[in-house]
Protein backbone atom coordinates (compact mmCIF):
# COMPACT_ATOMS: atom_id res chain seq x y z
CA UNK A 1 0.00 0.00 0.00
CA UNK A 2 1.31 3.46 -0.87
CA UNK A 3 0.79 6.36 1.52
CA UNK A 4 1.81 9.99 1.08
CA UNK A 5 5.32 10.70 2.30
CA UNK A 6 4.72 14.06 4.04
CA UNK A 7 2.01 15.61 6.19
CA UNK A 8 2.14 18.66 3.91
CA UNK A 9 0.73 16.44 1.13
CA UNK A 10 -2.02 14.78 3.16
CA UNK A 11 -3.37 14.57 6.72
CA UNK A 12 -2.88 11.94 9.39
CA UNK A 13 -6.64 11.32 9.26
CA UNK A 14 -6.51 10.50 5.55
CA UNK A 15 -3.62 8.08 6.11
CA UNK A 16 -5.26 6.33 9.07
CA UNK A 17 -8.56 6.12 7.19
CA UNK A 18 -6.88 4.50 4.17
CA UNK A 19 -5.05 2.02 6.40
CA UNK A 20 -8.33 1.17 8.16
CA UNK A 21 -10.09 0.53 4.86
CA UNK A 22 -7.21 -1.77 3.83
CA UNK A 23 -7.33 -3.54 7.25
CA UNK A 24 -3.55 -3.07 7.64
CA UNK A 25 -1.49 -4.15 10.64
CA UNK A 26 1.77 -2.36 11.39
CA UNK A 27 3.28 0.95 12.46
CA UNK A 28 2.83 4.44 11.04
CA UNK A 29 5.97 6.43 11.90
CA UNK A 30 5.95 10.21 11.84
CA UNK A 31 9.34 11.95 11.89
CA UNK A 32 9.08 15.68 12.46
CA UNK A 33 11.03 17.80 9.96
CA UNK A 34 10.41 21.38 11.08
CA UNK A 35 11.22 23.57 14.04
CA UNK A 36 13.02 22.74 17.25
CA UNK A 37 11.50 19.25 17.34
CA UNK A 38 13.02 18.25 14.00
CA UNK A 39 13.96 14.57 14.07
CA UNK A 40 11.54 13.61 16.84
CA UNK A 41 9.74 10.33 16.00
CA UNK A 42 6.16 9.35 16.84
CA UNK A 43 4.28 6.14 16.09
CA UNK A 44 0.74 4.82 15.68
CA UNK A 45 0.33 1.04 15.92
CA UNK A 46 -2.53 -0.54 13.98
CA UNK A 47 -4.07 -3.98 14.15
CA UNK A 48 -6.42 -4.75 11.26
CA UNK A 49 -6.83 -1.03 10.69
CA UNK A 50 -7.73 -0.19 14.29
CA UNK A 51 -5.47 2.00 16.45
CA UNK A 52 -4.13 -0.06 19.36
CA UNK A 53 -1.23 2.09 20.63
CA UNK A 54 0.32 5.53 20.22
CA UNK A 55 3.97 6.20 20.95
CA UNK A 56 4.98 9.84 21.30
CA UNK A 57 7.78 11.53 23.26
CA UNK A 58 5.57 14.60 23.74
CA UNK A 59 4.21 14.97 27.25
CA UNK A 60 0.56 15.84 26.96
CA UNK A 61 -1.57 17.08 29.84
CA UNK A 62 -4.86 15.35 30.45
CA UNK A 63 -7.79 17.48 29.38
CA UNK A 64 -9.93 16.28 32.28
CA UNK A 65 -12.02 13.63 30.53
CA UNK A 66 -10.66 10.61 32.40
CA UNK A 67 -7.51 8.57 32.75
CA UNK A 68 -8.49 5.37 30.96
CA UNK A 69 -6.33 3.58 28.41
CA UNK A 70 -8.72 4.75 25.68
CA UNK A 71 -8.38 8.33 26.88
CA UNK A 72 -4.57 8.10 26.79
CA UNK A 73 -4.77 6.78 23.20
CA UNK A 74 -7.01 9.68 22.19
CA UNK A 75 -4.75 12.24 23.87
CA UNK A 76 -1.71 10.75 22.12
CA UNK A 77 -3.54 11.00 18.80
CA UNK A 78 -4.42 14.63 19.56
CA UNK A 79 -0.69 15.35 19.83
CA UNK A 80 -0.04 13.68 16.47
CA UNK A 81 -2.95 15.40 14.72
CA UNK A 82 -1.47 18.74 15.84
CA UNK A 83 1.78 18.08 13.92
CA UNK A 84 2.18 20.33 10.89
CA UNK A 85 5.18 18.85 9.10
CA UNK A 86 6.47 15.29 9.31
CA UNK A 87 7.64 12.47 7.06
CA UNK A 88 5.28 9.48 7.10
CA UNK A 89 6.34 5.87 6.72
CA UNK A 90 4.40 2.64 7.20
CA UNK A 91 6.10 -0.49 8.48
CA UNK A 92 4.15 -3.72 7.99
CA UNK A 93 6.59 -5.94 9.89
CA UNK A 94 6.14 -4.02 13.17
CA UNK A 95 3.77 -5.92 15.42
CA UNK A 96 1.63 -3.77 17.68
CA UNK A 97 2.33 -4.09 21.38
CA UNK A 98 0.00 -6.27 23.38
CA UNK A 99 -1.85 -4.42 26.07
CA UNK A 100 -5.15 -3.95 27.84
CA UNK A 101 -6.16 -1.02 25.63
CA UNK A 102 -9.35 -1.43 23.66
CA UNK A 103 -8.61 -0.70 19.98
CA UNK A 104 -9.98 2.58 18.63
CA UNK A 105 -12.25 2.47 15.61
CA UNK A 106 -12.07 5.36 13.11
CA UNK A 107 -15.31 6.89 14.38
CA UNK A 108 -13.58 7.36 17.75
CA UNK A 109 -10.69 9.49 16.50
CA UNK A 110 -11.42 10.75 12.97
CA UNK A 111 -14.69 12.61 13.54
CA UNK A 112 -14.14 16.35 13.22
CA UNK A 113 -10.51 15.99 12.11
CA UNK A 114 -9.11 17.93 9.14
CA UNK A 115 -8.94 16.23 5.75
CA UNK A 116 -6.58 17.04 2.88
CA UNK A 117 -9.53 17.97 0.64
CA UNK A 118 -10.68 20.55 3.23
CA UNK A 119 -7.38 22.43 3.42
CA UNK A 120 -7.83 26.12 2.92
CA UNK A 121 -11.54 25.94 3.65
CA UNK A 122 -11.12 26.42 7.40
CA UNK A 123 -8.54 26.19 10.14
CA UNK A 124 -8.30 22.84 11.92
CA UNK A 125 -10.04 22.70 15.31
CA UNK A 126 -7.97 23.04 18.45
CA UNK A 127 -7.32 19.87 20.48
CA UNK A 128 -9.64 21.20 23.22
CA UNK A 129 -12.47 21.81 20.71
CA UNK A 130 -11.92 18.30 19.33
CA UNK A 131 -12.14 16.81 22.83
CA UNK A 132 -15.35 18.74 23.51
CA UNK A 133 -16.89 17.60 20.21
CA UNK A 134 -15.80 14.01 20.93
CA UNK A 135 -17.33 14.23 24.44
CA UNK A 136 -20.55 15.61 22.94
CA UNK A 137 -20.65 12.80 20.36
CA UNK A 138 -20.13 10.22 23.11
CA UNK A 139 -22.90 11.77 25.24
CA UNK A 140 -25.26 11.77 22.25
CA UNK A 141 -24.40 8.13 21.57
CA UNK A 142 -25.16 7.21 25.20
CA UNK A 143 -28.61 8.73 24.76
CA UNK A 144 -29.09 6.96 21.42
CA UNK A 145 -28.86 10.19 19.41
CA UNK A 146 -26.55 11.27 16.62
CA UNK A 147 -25.59 14.51 14.93
CA UNK A 148 -27.00 17.88 15.93
CA UNK A 149 -29.80 16.91 18.28
CA UNK A 150 -31.85 19.74 19.74
CA UNK A 151 -32.31 20.25 23.48
CA UNK A 152 -35.90 18.96 23.18
CA UNK A 153 -34.70 15.76 21.45
CA UNK A 154 -32.05 15.25 24.13
CA UNK A 155 -34.65 15.66 26.90
CA UNK A 156 -37.08 13.24 25.22
CA UNK A 157 -34.35 10.64 24.70
CA UNK A 158 -33.17 11.00 28.30
CA UNK A 159 -36.68 10.58 29.72
CA UNK A 160 -37.39 7.57 27.52
CA UNK A 161 -34.12 5.83 28.51
CA UNK A 162 -34.52 6.85 32.18
CA UNK A 163 -37.90 5.09 32.31
CA UNK A 164 -36.19 1.89 31.11
CA UNK A 165 -33.08 2.14 33.31
CA UNK A 166 -34.33 3.66 36.55
CA UNK A 167 -32.84 1.64 39.44
CA UNK A 168 -36.14 1.59 41.36
CA UNK A 169 -37.60 -0.64 38.63
CA UNK A 170 -34.95 -3.35 39.05
CA UNK A 171 -34.02 -5.70 41.89
CA UNK A 172 -31.06 -7.74 43.05
CA UNK A 173 -27.83 -8.08 41.12
CA UNK A 174 -29.39 -6.52 38.04
CA UNK A 175 -29.95 -3.29 39.96
CA UNK A 176 -26.20 -2.64 40.38
CA UNK A 177 -25.50 -2.78 36.65
CA UNK A 178 -28.59 -0.68 35.94
CA UNK A 179 -27.43 1.93 38.49
CA UNK A 180 -24.13 2.32 36.62
CA UNK A 181 -25.86 2.65 33.25
CA UNK A 182 -28.36 5.11 34.75
CA UNK A 183 -25.47 7.19 36.17
CA UNK A 184 -23.81 7.27 32.73
CA UNK A 185 -27.12 8.26 31.15
CA UNK A 186 -27.60 11.09 33.66
CA UNK A 187 -24.03 12.32 33.16
CA UNK A 188 -24.52 12.36 29.39
CA UNK A 189 -27.76 14.33 29.76
CA UNK A 190 -26.14 16.92 32.02
CA UNK A 191 -23.13 17.21 29.71
CA UNK A 192 -25.45 18.09 26.81
CA UNK A 193 -28.02 20.25 28.62
CA UNK A 194 -26.22 21.59 31.71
Amino acid sequence: MRIAGRLSETTLGDVLGALFRAQMTGLVKLRETAGLASGRVHGVYLRKGLVVAVDTPVVHASLGLGDSATQRLLEGLDVLFALREAVLTFHVACAPPEGPAEPLAPRDYLQGRPRARDRGAQAPPSPRATMVSRARAQALSTLGLYGDATAAEVTRAFRRRARELHPDLHRGAERRSVEQRFAALTAAYHALIG
